[in-house]
């Protein structure tokens, strides 16, 4: 994996992430509540691929 693929990888992630909070319904709604679960979950999921994929570069290229 090429380091402009990682760079553009979390810059895309940071966009999704960024789309996924402008969705803002009722707070007294159900699915107001749905999606602020849903949106933790793939922002976590998000989170953990980018840590371990960014450990793994570093031991790959010896940084």
């Amino acid at each position: 994996m090429s380091t402009k693929f990682f760079i553009s990888f979390v810059a895309f992630d940071v966009i999704v992430i960024g789309d996924l909070f402008y969705i803002t319904p009722l707070s007294s709604n159900r699915q107001y509540v749905f999606i602020k679960n849903i949106k933790r979950l793939i922002y976590f999921k998000i989170s953990l691929f980018i840590t371990y994929h960014s450990i793994h570069l570093l031991f790959f290229y010896n940084w």
